[in-house]
Formats: C-alpha cells, sequence, structure tokens
C-alpha cells in the first residue's frame, strides 16, 4: 500500500464527514475524545500514561515538543514524538529519538488500524467524525510501543478538554495561548484559554504553564492544578530564562532551574524559542526527575534549529525566514528578531492566516518592515482563509502562493519573510527547493 493509499483510509471520516461540519460548531458539540480512547480500544493499544508528556496552547507547542525529545534523548532516553501539523513530509508526525517512521511502517500501521477504523467511525452519529488525529494518534502511540520508548511526547491539536490527547498523560505543558480558533473555542480569550487548561483532569499529576501574554490564563491554570491537587511549576517562579546576552556570534543565556543555574549559548534566535527551551528543560527536570547536564544542554542550544521557527534559509541570492506566527505578540517577536539579521536589500513578506486567527493585529505588526507585503492562502488546508483585508490599500493579494513569491522576485525583493500557518510554510519550501 501507498502512503496515499494510507492517507485516503486516513482522512476517510473527515472527508465524508469532518469536511461538511458548520465552521461556526463549537468544539464540544462534535469531538469528543471518547473517539479516540474506542479506537485505541479496539486496537488493543498498552496505554502507559505515565510516559506519556503532553503539550498544550496556542503558540510553540510543536518547538517546545521537540526540543524536550532532544533533550531527553541526549541524556539517555528514547523517545517518542507525535506532532502536528507536518511542514514537508507527512511522517514527520510520528518519530522515535528525532528518526521518522518510515513509509513500510507507515503503511503496515495503517493497515493493521483499518478496520478498527471502520468499526469505531462508522458508530459516530453526525455531526461527530473520526479525525485523521486520532487515527494518527493510535498509530503512534502503537509504534512507540513497538519501539519500547521510556517517555512519548504528544502535541495537543487546538483545543484541550475535547483533544484526541485528553487524559492520555499525566504530564501537561502549557505554551503561550491566544486568541484564536474562535469559531471552535470560544469568543473571548477567557472561553479559549479555559477549553485549554480544562486539559488538566483527575489524571494530570504535574503541570508547567509557560510565560502567557494574556492575564487571564495563569489565575485559570492556577485554579485548576488546585482543583485536582496538581503538582504545577510556573515559568518566571520556579524557572526563568535570564542575562540575556547577544554577541557578535551567538547570544549567550542562563536557565534557572529552582536553585540550578545552566549557562548556555544560543545562535541568535527570539527570545520566545529560549523561553520555549527552559520549558522544555523544566518539564525534564520535573517530569521525568532528569539530572541535566550543562555540557549536553550547551551542545544542543549552541547549534539549535528548528524548521518553521524563524528559520532562516539562503537560496542563490535570496533569504528566506519562515515562521508559523499566528497573533501581533508572535509577530512581534518576529519582528524583533528580523531587526537583528544583517540583511542588505529589499524585504517582502508572504503571509496567510485562517479567518479565525489575529490577521489584522499581525498586519498591523509587520507593515512597516517591508517594502512589500502580500496576503495569500495554503492550496491545502481545511480552513477558510481571510483574503481581504480592508484596513489597508497597500497590501497585495495573491491567489495562491506561487504566484506571490513570483510577485515578490519580480520586484526584486532578495529578503522574503514567509510566515502563517504550517501549510503555506511547506508548500513554500518545496516550491523553492524544487525551482
Amino acid at each position: 500500500m501507498s502512503i496515499e493509499k494510507s492517507l485516503d483510509i486516513i482522512y476517510s471520516f473527515y472527508n465524508k464527514v469532518g469536511k461538511n461540519v458548520p465552521l461556526d460548531l463549537h468544539d464540544s458539540e462534535f469531538r469528543n475524545p471518547d473517539f479516540t480512547k474506542q479506537l485505541l480500544c479496539r486496537c488493543d493499544t498498552k496505554l502507559d500514561i505515565g510516559k506519556n508528556i503532553i503539550i498544550v496552547g496556542s503558540k510553540g507547542k510543536g518547538s517546545t515538543a521537540e526540543i524536550l525529545a532532544e533533550i531527553l534523548k541526549r541524556h539517555g532516553a528514547r523517545v517518542g514524538l507525535f506532532k502536528s501539523p507536518h511542514l514537508v513530509d507527512f511522517k514527520e508526525r510520528i518519530q522515535v529519538n528525532g528518526q521518522k517512521i518510515s513509509a513500510e511502517d507507515f503503511n503496515r500501521l495503517t493497515t493493521q488500524l483499518k478496520e478498527p477504523i471502520n468499526n469505531v467511525g462508522s458508530n459516530i452519529s453526525w455531526p461527530g467524525y473520526l479525525g485523521p488525529n486520532a487515527i494518527l494518534l493510535a498509530m503512534a502511540l502503537n509504534y512507540f510501543n513497538e519501539h519500547q520508548t521510556d517517555y512519548n511526547i504528544l502535541e495537543s491539536g487546538r483545543g484541550g478538554e475535547y483533544d484526541d490527547t485528553f487524559m492520555l498523560g499525566r504530564n501537561i505543558i502549557f505554551t503561550p495561548i491566544f486568541l484564536e480558533h474562535k469559531y471552535r473555542l470560544g469568543k473571548t480569550i477567557k472561553d479559549i484559554a479555559q477549553t485549554k487548561i480544562n486539559a488538566l483532569n483527575t489524571k494530570t499529576t504535574n503541570a508547567i504553564c509557560s510565560k502567557q501574554v494574556n492575564d487571564v490564563v495563569l489565575p485559570l491554570f492556577k485554579k485548576k492544578a488546585h482543583e485536582h491537587n496538581i503538582s504545577s511549576k510556573i515559568f518566571e517562579q520556579d524557572f526563568r530564562v535570564s542575562s540575556v546576552k547577544h554577541n557578535k556570534t551567538y547570544t549567550e543565556a542562563s536557565l534557572e532551574i529552582e536553585k540550578e543555574i545552566y549557562n548556555l549559548n544560543f545562535p541568535h534566535i527570539p527570545l520566545y524559542i529560549m523561553e520555549n527551551f527552559a520549558n522544555a528543560a523544566a518539564a525534564a527536570r520535573f517530569f521525568c526527575e532528569m539530572d541535566l547536564n550543562e555540557k549536553k544542554l550547551n551542545e544542543m542550544s549552541h547549534n539549535l534549529t528548528l524548521d518553521g521557527r524563524c528559520e532562516v534559509m539562503t537560496v542563490e541570492d535570496k533569504t528566506f525566514i519562515f515562521d508559523g506566527l499566528v497573533s501581533s505578540e508572535s509577530a512581534r517577536e518576529v519582528s524583533l528578531f528580523i531587526d537583528s539579521l544583517p540583511t542588505k536589500g529589499k524585504k517582502g513578506c508572504l503571509l496567510a492566516l485562517p479567518k479565525d486567527k489575529d490577521l489584522e493585529g499581525v498586519v498591523d505588526v509587520l507593515k512597516s518592515k517591508f517594502d512589500l507585503l502580500i496576503l495569500t492562502k495554503a492550496s491545502k488546508t481545511q480552513y477558510p482563509f481571510e483574503n481581504t483585508i480592508s484596513s489597508y490599500n497597500d497590501i497585495l493579494v495573491s491567489d495562491n502562493p506561487t504566484d506571490g513569491l513570483k510577485t515578490l522576485y519580480n520586484n526584486k525583493i532578495t529578503n522574503i519573510c514567509v510566515f502563517g500557518t504550517q501549510s503555506l510554510l511547506g508548500e513554500v519550501k518545496k516550491y523553492i527547493q524544487t525551482c
């Protein structure tokens, strides 16, 4: 069986049902983690929720997951990583010790799950359905069991209490939570934060709350952790990044975890990535009780690169910067990073955000940074994209990323920022690498 046929099976119920779910329907009305648990039961998946670490939030989930997996691996653990979405290769979503699943194993596991998928999916009433992430999560957990992992890092989807990962791990990291997915999670930041914070449950024993820019998030976290008697650690209180100093070739920073201090060197990256590093290191210390080795942390931090997170790529005479920013807050952090780069020539931006993201807030931050800003949309996506922005008449609109890139090239833009969804970033990467 091919990858394409496997994906047909994985997306079978989404294509039949999910595509037709009204966009204004709240997650509580059609998503149910019990669907995932039914599938896991049908597959006879062995669950050890004590070794599962779930990552919930709006921004920084993927980078925190990848950093944590690498820290644990460098300290001797065997680590499974489940993440979504992928950037270029669908198989990126399931990894063990940094190696993505092979096509053969991906197709084999899909074949093994075909009958359970049909049994569970066929018995779910409208508008509910067995989604692709539930199926991929089952495949990942079975794959991790085959490889006898010590820990599994599971990246949550958009929500918390309605996600496929709900109640599948005793340890949870909350990355920054922003106003997003308003048509699925709620109209206010409090509604959205509460849905995500409700990932804390009776099975949770430990939780970490990263730096939050919205004041409503931390009180909700503290309240929920107290209700369930969860041991919690909070950025700035129990761990932090301090003494940040920029040199010509790298950035010095100290990572403080309770009474321990680790002096690290980073490449020139935004502060938020260093904070994600701190979240991951704190999780390794608090969740896994690892004695962190400064030398191993430094070997990792010094060469830290993350696909699609302020990732710099040079192709011939052009410099590309990729980042999956989705909010004005993350746009500000990325803007500081752009300002720090020794770039020459004209700057342009290709931007794609779904309708439920903070498009106008992002544009407000970015508009003065670029000679040309083009709004576009990813070609393959399940979400509707905003293709107009009435507040500004100097922003161009392109029907697809390829035409947008050609417009930037024709205007002799040599520094090109690609911002927005992972689907956009992956699509642009494929294009520039094949041209």
